[in-house]
């Protein structure tokens, strides 16, 4: 069965016909526009009560929406790509700063919301590339190595 007419199940087609071009100032009051949307876009959490009488009852947690590059730009009307051009390539030297600016304020976000567990902290890490590394020897060799060369 199709889909009714004129449902927002999809996405707009018209939006991915045309690229956008954006001056600087445009650029920077499309962000600033994309970060006010979001203080009206809330997420409600499903969380069981841990104690007391109502114990194991669902209860609605609004949660704020996180920013995210991948985000903005399908807010913005451009790829991904475009940010990152925005953000180091040549030729677009009037939106270095600006961009990279974009992106520090956006992680920040991230970041902060993680600490205090309102974000997922290994989603955010993984998104930042932070690692907990951890090391597998036995005196000197690798873990690997230890159990192949001993048991061969």
């Amino acid at each position: 069965m199709a889909a009714p007419k004129g449902n927002r199940f999809g996405v707009d087609y018209e939006t991915f016909r045309k690229p956008k071009s954006y001056t600087s100032d445009e650029w920077s009051a499309k962000f600033v526009e994309y970060l006010k949307q979001l203080e009206d876009k809330t997420w409600i959490k499903k969380e069981a009560i841990k104690s007391g009488d109502m114990a194991g009852k669902l209860i609605d947690i609004p949660t704020s929406t996180p920013p995210s590059i991948r985000s903005f730009c399908v807010f913005a009307g451009v790829s991904h790509q475009t940010f990152l051009n925005y953000e180091n390539k040549e030729g677009y030297e009037d939106y270095f700063e600006l961009t990279i600016r974009m992106r520090d304020v956006i992680e920040s976000i991230q970041l902060e919301g993680a600490l205090l567990l309102v974000y997922s902290q290994n989603l955010v890490a993984r998104l930042h590339g932070l690692t907990d590394k951890k090391e597998n020897t036995i005196k000197g060799l690798e873990l690997g190595e230890a159990f192949s060369s001993k048991y061969e």
